[in-house]
């Protein structure tokens, strides 16, 4: 897919005095145009959030019974870490605590990935 080799190099920057953290992009824009590039891959990202949004929703706590998790910390981190807002927002049925601790997985997951992405990107590269 043209739009996952038009990133030629990226750089991640962790400003900690100001609290901010950069991902810098390379496009070659012969393989697509900037606006191109975006569009392409906020759809793909929207809709596979959608999808683990509504499985989280409808099928967690029914896996996590079936597994015999009852601990609400380790439920409350496998739900926000794989479904997101949806999902974690049923928690709030089941305990505060899942809704809480699945909140912070939210945030633990997105900055692993931000982190994780551009090191992982050239071995998967190489590799394929």
């Amino acid at each position: 897919d043209r739009v996952n080799y038009a990133v030629t190099d990226q750089t991640l920057k962790i400003n900690t005095e100001k609290k901010v953290i950069s991902l810098n992009l390379q496009i070659d824009t012969d393989i697509c145009s900037m606006y191109e590039y975006f569009e392409i891959f906020l759809q793909r990202m929207l809709m596979c959030r959608g999808a683990a949004d509504m499985l989280g929703a409808t099928f967690n706590h029914k896996l996590l019974r079936l597994l015999g998790i009852k601990n609400h910390l380790a439920a409350g981190l496998a739900i926000g870490a794989s479904s997101h807002g949806l999902g974690t927002s049923v928690c709030a049925n089941v305990s505060p605590v899942q809704l809480a601790i699945g909140g912070v997985a939210i945030a633990l997951t997105g900055i692993s990935t931000s982190i994780l992405a551009p090191i992982l990107l050239p071995i998967l590269k190489s590799i394929w």
